[in-house]
């Protein structure tokens, strides 16, 4: 889908815009076999570009966030699960709602 973004030079606010356009039309034209990602790796990509976007390391995160820099560590590689409470504090440090972090990218590979 061309509306995704392309590089971690993106804004936070184009990828949230961006994101969400992706979502509502995926939704509309999604089949009953669901999603095929995980939310751990679609977590992982999304909490990685944004953060970028918005130029924190981990340690910068993990401070803005009360989150440890190990925590945001294994969210990015999908190898933590993650509390409500802790997707509303990143959120919230990264300027977008929970469900943002949980739209599926159009990358096929998570780990890009």
């Amino acid at each position: 889908m061309s509306d995704m973004p392309t590089g971690l030079n993106d804004s936070p606010q184009n990828i949230v815009q961006r994101l969400t356009r992706a979502a509502r039309e995926r939704m509309k034209n999604q089949s009953n076999s669901g999603i095929s990602k995980s939310a751990r790796a679609i977590l992982a990509k999304n909490l990685l570009r944004l953060r970028k976007a918005h130029g924190y390391g981990q340690q910068e995160l993990a401070d803005l966030s009360g989150l440890s820099k190990s925590f945001i560590g294994g969210l990015e590689n999908a190898r933590m699960n993650v509390s409500l409470d802790n997707l509303e504090s990143l959120g919230r440090v990264l300027g977008v709602e929970v469900f943002v972090l949980l739209i599926p990218p159009d990358d096929p590979d998570p780990t890009k």
